[in-house]
């Protein structure tokens, strides 16, 4: 995207962090919108979702408590030690221009939730965003989440 972007074959994209960040830093693009500064209105947003057949959370219960505290655990380590977190994502984007990923996480670090558990209106925010997106048919939005989800393994 970046290549086409500076060849000026095309005049904007999106995608997630910190790819989207390249081209800020050097130059080629400005962000003209970022989720943890122009859309309050789609907090919460529930990006971050991890799925499970029902028997696999059935059959093992610890298993899918372990993961959904290590998924609260995660996102606190973020929120509260965004530094100690940044350097573990240089490990795993060790090929990334360090500026990109510096400028990326100061966005990134700040979008984490307070609250991992799945809610009605992170839901229903995704949904929105997709229906308006265009990547959903508002005719196929649904009506209700009531029984896609729980939060039994956070209690």
């Amino acid at each position: 995207m970046l290549p086409a972007l500076e060849n000026k074959a095309i005049d904007g994209y999106a995608t997630s962090m910190p790819f989207t960040t390249q081209a800020i830093v050097k130059g080629s693009a400005v962000m003209l919108a970022t989720a943890t500064r122009d859309a309050a209105d789609l907090t919460p947003f529930a990006y971050g979702l991890v799925y499970a057949r029902p028997e696999t959370c059935r059959d093992s219960h610890e298993k899918c408590v372990r993961m959904a505290r290590a998924m609260t655990s995660a996102a606190r380590f973020i929120r509260e030690k965004p530094d100690e977190a940044l350097e573990i994502l240089r490990k795993r984007f060790n090929k990334l221009d360090p500026q990109v990923l510096n400028a990326a996480w100061q966005v990134v670090s700040k979008a984490h939730a307070q609250d991992t558990r799945v809610t009605i209106a992170g839901l229903e925010n995704s949904q929105r965003v997709s229906i308006e997106a265009g990547l959903l048919d508002p005719k196929d939005a649904l009506k209700s989440f009531d029984g896609l989800f729980t939060d039994v393994f956070f209690r």
